[in-house]
């Protein structure tokens, strides 16, 4: 999304007037992600009889970012 600030400003070397604009852009963008195994920190144990076992932790992956810029025109 592009929101106008500000338009029309400026002079250029000869103090003649420019034009141009001022813009913010904002994104928000939602990634589908899925679902990863992973193993912390201790979650790995062996019982009495030798035996390895893991602790496995899940979780989602969706990802959400924010985009904030700013756009200067001149024409």
């Amino acid at each position: 999304m592009m929101i106008k600030l500000v338009e029309g400003f400026g002079v250029d070397e000869s103090e003649n007037p420019k034009t141009g604009r001022l813009m913010l852009d904002l994104k928000v963008r939602y990634m589908f992600g899925g679902e990863a195994e992973y193993l912390k920190e201790g979650s790995i144990n062996i019982d009495q009889n030798n035996n390895v076992i893991y602790d496995v932790s899940k979780s989602d992956t969706d990802f959400i970012s924010f985009h904030l810029g700013v756009v200067f025109q001149i024409y």
